[in-house]
């Protein structure tokens, strides 16, 4: 919780690059996109990191889905984030 909120912090680590470079991760809760970051280049151990404030305290599945410059694209098993 911050500022009455509750706040769902993603992390991840670089995603494997096939013949193309990665472009972005895509973020998707309950199977609708509420974000996006572009990829860089991963130089420490340091996950990549995405905060969503979430309005509710419901259940929620959440996916992240990488995507390369061909616009080829594969996600997560769905992350699910219990009630509270």
């Amino acid at each position: 919780m911050r500022d009455g909120k509750r706040i769902v912090r993603l992390t991840w680590q670089t995603a494997y690059a096939g013949d193309e470079p990665l472009a972005r991760y895509e973020i998707w809760r309950d199977h609708q996109k509420i974000g996006q970051a572009k990829h860089q280049p991963q130089v420490s151990r340091t996950p990549f990191l995405f905060a969503d404030a979430v309005g509710d305290q419901a259940a929620h599945t959440y996916s992240i889905t990488s995507a390369d410059a061909a616009g080829r694209s594969a996600a997560t098993g769905d992350l699910p984030i219990q009630s509270v």
